[in-house]
């Protein structure tokens, strides 16, 4: 596979599986809360984007104003506000689509134990090491599109020990 056929097919991926977490809309989040739950968990870090930040409303309407203003403020309190602004940045909502803000920015809701933001990270890693690594975590804890994309670069790297792993 050519590198820009696999670019593409993870940009691809990429937005079918934030599509799935519905982290892909563009509405201003509600102011956060003191109870915003720590990260680490998919199912409850999906359902805070979809709540806080109305992820599932459509059409995109967010601003270049606000999507910087969540790049911002993204930090380990404010976990969420990478994960979404870095979508924003994946998708074209309200700024240009840029790969490299958006990896940044799920790199860091990942240093701050996103499990989203770590698998959103591994679909833009060159290493595939270093994406395998990246997806392990997510994926053991329940997190399907991890799960998904973890087999098909063990199946890619076409080790035959992997295999079982990989269809697991």
């Amino acid at each position: 596979m050519t590198r820009g056929h696999r670019t593409s097919w993870r940009l691809r991926l990429a937005g079918a599986c934030l599509l799935q977490l519905g982290a892909l809309g563009c509405r201003a989040p509600a102011p956060s809360s003191p109870e915003t739950p720590s990260p680490g968990v998919p199912a409850i870090e999906m359902e805070l984007l979809k709540r806080q930040y109305r992820s599932d409303e459509r059409p995109c309407k967010r601003s270049a104003e606000e999507v910087v203003d969540m790049e911002r403020r993204c930090s380990k309190e404010h976990w969420a506000d990478c994960l979404y602004a870095g979508s924003m940045y994946a998708r074209g909502c309200g700024v240009a689509e840029s790969r490299a803000p958006a990896a940044e920015l799920y790199r860091r809701a990942c240093s701050f134990g996103s499990m989203l933001g770590c698998t959103m990270y591994a679909w833009f890693e060159q290493d595939q090491g270093t994406a395998l690594t990246l997806l392990e975590a997510p994926c053991a804890r329940g997190h399907a599109p991890a799960c998904a994309y973890l087999g098909r670069l063990l199946l890619e790297r076409g080790r035959e020990a992997e295999v079982p792993r990989a269809a697991r």
